[in-house]
């Protein structure tokens, strides 16, 4: 079993904290999430799930100043959800640090042509999220 620790990113902050203090507020490095990346790092993960909301709302990546301050923290790979809807966000993506990308089920299902894009971009590192809610599933 491989668990891949998830760190969501909003306005280049982690949006959700697990680290000791952070219930008190004291210890809470809500602002440095390459800390909370080397935390993982340092319990064993040897992958980090990296979800942008911002860029989830924007339609492309939207922290990637944080996304770059994680991949220079940690030398292990990044995948990167969260605005990640075609060959071009992808490019970004792997700019800004990321080495997979994971693009929505929506955004390829109706265009072949957009998956054999982001597939030329990412080749092996593409992945494609399934999200199993039944509403969203019946669609495909």
């Amino acid at each position: 079993m491989i668990i891949v620790p998830s760190i969501d990113l909003q306005a280049g902050r982690s949006r959700l904290v697990l680290w000791p203090g952070a219930a008190t507020g004291e210890g809470s490095p809500t602002d440095r999430p390459e800390r909370i990346a080397q935390h993982w790092v340092g319990l064993g993960a040897s992958l980090l799930h990296l979800v942008d909301l911002d860029g989830a709302q924007r339609g492309a990546p939207a922290n990637t100043e944080a996304i770059q301050r994680i991949s220079r923290a940690v030398a292990i790979p990044l995948q990167l959800a969260g605005g990640v809807d075609g060959p071009e966000q992808v490019e970004l993506a792997f700019a800004a640090g990321a080495t997979r990308v994971v693009v929505p089920l929506w955004a390829v299902a109706e265009s072949v042509e957009t998956l054999r894009a982001c597939l030329r971009v990412a080749t092996d590192w593409l992945a494609v999220g399934v999200d199993p809610r039944p509403d969203r599933l019946a669609e495909y």
